[in-house]
């Protein structure tokens, strides 16, 4: 039966043991003797107080000589960001422009300092015509020049939401028979002028206007 012999202990460990041999000797100095066998208080504190000591360094490096395994650390679970929906914009209520180039009123205001004093094409309807006051006299009020009003939906009541049309007719009969002063409200027509805010007539507004040169009405289907 073979014999087994016991392993040999690793170099790190009997280096550490040496030293350690080492530092209790260096650390037991020789006894003071006061007469015969007689060993001071003094002395014999110190050299338990060095004993203690050097048991903790053995601790420590024989703690130190040992291996040590893998870590046990516990994952933490990722965090899930809780962040609110994305806003959905509501889509535009008219198109910038038509197919054939013209602008909704809605998309010539949008790109205002881009149009103004340039000429410019826009399909709406007629919202509304200017009607002049009725009485004569020097207390009536003065009749403004013939204007009327342009909007993306038919009805508009809002003034912010319509445009001005200036320019086209004055008040006579011929002009009312044929000019855009004679199409009703609700008529949807394609109108061409300057877009400006401050017409030759002395029309202004802040949000822009049309200073006419010609139309041509749009059949609804």
């Amino acid at each position: 039966m073979p014999t087994s012999h016991p392993k040999p202990p690793s170099s790190h460990a009997s280096n550490t043991q040496s030293g350690l041999a080492g530092l209790l000797v260096a650390v037991d100095p020789p006894a003071t003797h006061l007469g015969a066998g007689g060993t001071s208080f003094a002395d014999g504190a110190l050299r338990w107080s060095a004993r203690a000591l050097a048991g903790v360094a053995l601790a420590g490096l024989l703690g130190c000589g040992q291996s040590k395994g893998a870590a046990n650390i516990e994952a933490l679970p990722v965090p899930e960001p809780d962040l609110p929906e994305v806003p959905k914009l509501p889509a535009a209520p008219h198109p910038i422009t038509y197919p054939d180039g013209s602008f909704s009123l809605y998309g010539l205001h949008r790109q205002m300092d881009r149009h103004i004093g340039k000429p410019v094409a826009v399909t709406a309807f007629i919202a509304g015509h200017y009607v002049p006051p009725e009485c004569k006299g020097k207390d009536c009020e003065k009749a403004a020049k013939p204007h009327l009003w342009l909007a993306d939906t038919a009805g508009e009541a809002d003034s912010n939401k319509r445009l001005t049309v200036v320019g086209y007719s004055e008040y006579n009969d011929e002009a009312r028979r044929r000019g855009l002063g004679a199409l009703p409200e609700g008529q949807r027509v394609r109108v061409q002028g300057t877009f400006t805010q401050v017409s030759a007539s002395g029309f202004n507004a802040s949000n822009g206007l049309i200073e006419y040169e010609s139309h041509e009405s749009i059949t609804t289907r």
